[in-house]
């Protein structure tokens, strides 16, 4: 239970941070409502292979995000709130992973 104690008190501090406010704010013009539409018509059409925007193939960008973002449509529903969630997720995970390496360098818990 010691051992996880940090990760639960990384968890508590940025679970809050992160998805207290996700719902006040509309997407962001550029890029999440890009991806949002971009994912939503993927999982609308079944065509997960070729990303479109407003019918045009759109190839700038690889489908990976889309998938993910689809994925979690399907799970959930489709919002604002679904379409910010792995990007909150991978930023929750990316905070883990730098505890994990300044452990790794520090070798001491206290200063990490």
């Amino acid at each position: 239970m010691k051992k996880l104690l940090p990760y639960l008190a990384l968890l508590l501090w940025t679970v809050p941070l992160l998805l207290l406010g996700s719902d006040q704010s509309s997407l962001m013009p550029q890029d999440e409502a890009m991806y949002s539409v971009r994912a939503r018509w993927m999982l609308e059409s079944g065509d997960w292979l070729t990303p479109q925007s407003w019918g045009e193939l759109v190839y700038e960008k690889t489908p990976g995000t889309y998938w993910i973002i689809a994925f979690f449509y399907q799970l959930f529903g489709v919002s604002e709130v679904t379409s910010r969630l792995p990007a909150q997720l991978a930023c929750i995970l990316s905070i883990f992973l730098t505890y994990q390496i300044a452990l790794m360098l520090l070798k001491r818990q206290h200063i990490a």
